[in-house]
């Protein structure tokens, strides 16, 4: 309505799907009728949409019967000046998985949680020393649950100076996947693990997800990935990780690819595609 008053361009940023676990979940079948009435008028009026996935790009427009042209792909990145490169060491005598930054239901804690409490291999991860660190958001109760044995510990949320820290020093970092993000976008801290170099467990709700994908295709650093709703193959998958660990490989050098993610060049794009619709809208008679 402000574009249509101002005679402006409207640019339409869907950095998640308008409905469902990565938007807004209606109570009633009203409401989502309502908001299904407000994406389809915003989508068709926008001048251009960005889109974070060329997945989500291709949905949004069959949905909205919107030229794809009029969609662009701008994927999730990381900023390299906020993780520099520095020489850091594991922890001596422990071998900590950390999974660095925020703990969201989507991607589906509760999965990996149950897994580790079923595990039979509990008592021989402890004695090797096996942690995994959570640097975020999980709560203290959860992390002291007595039927995870012991191996769960948290930092509660720390800065992001330090959770970068904290991504370098691990032995290993602890990617979770939901079914959601698998699908329509990228986990952020895929980027970041992919720039720290240290190995990553890689835990699938849905098989060959976007952040998979990404890994098998770029990562320089040694990757396992394993079925999250399988309790029996997050645990080889764990065995597997911690055995790579114990090698105490150097951290591998990000891979050249990885530059295409650097935010300045998700930047770029979007400054290009800004200014593509306001030369068009000019044109307009």
């Amino acid at each position: 309505d402000l574009a249509a008053a101002f005679g402006a361009p409207f640019v339409l940023d869907m950095r998640d799907l308008w409905l469902g676990p990565g938007g807004y979940e209606p109570p009633s079948p009203v409401h989502r009728a309502a908001h299904e009435r407000l994406e389809r008028r915003v989508t068709r009026a926008a001048s251009a949409i960005v889109a974070v996935s060329d997945a989500m790009s291709d949905f949004l427009a069959q949905r909205h019967a919107v030229e794809r042209g009029r969609i662009e792909t701008i994927v999730n990145g990381f900023d390299a000046d906020d993780c520099l490169l520095a020489e850091s060491s594991p922890e001596r005598g422990r071998i900590v998985i950390a999974h660095v930054g925020t703990v969201i239901r989507r991607n589906r804690p509760d999965l990996f949680f149950d897994a580790l409490a079923r595990a039979p291999r509990q008592s021989r991860w402890k004695e090797l020393g096996v942690r995994f660190r959570f640097v975020g958001n999980l709560s203290p109760a959860t992390a002291a649950r007595p039927e995870l044995g012991g191996l769960l510990e948290t930092t509660g949320l720390v800065p992001h100076e330090q959770a970068w820290r904290q991504t370098q020093s691990a032995a290993a970092l602890l990617l979770l996947v939901g079914d959601y993000v698998a699908r329509w976008g990228h986990n952020a801290k895929a980027f970041e693990y992919l720039r720290s170099g240290r190995p990553i467990l890689c835990l699938e709700e849905t098989p060959d997800s976007n952040d998979g994908r990404l890994l098998r295709s770029i990562a320089a650093q040694p990757c396992v990935f394993a079925p999250l709703n399988d309790a029996a193959s997050v645990a080889d998958g764990v065995d597997r990780i911690v055995a790579i660990a114990q090698q105490s490989p150097p951290p591998a050098t990000p891979p050249a690819a990885l530059d295409a993610f650097d935010r300045r060049t998700g930047a770029a794009r979007l400054a290009s595609l800004l200014e593509r619709v306001v030369v068009a809208s000019q044109r307009v008679p």
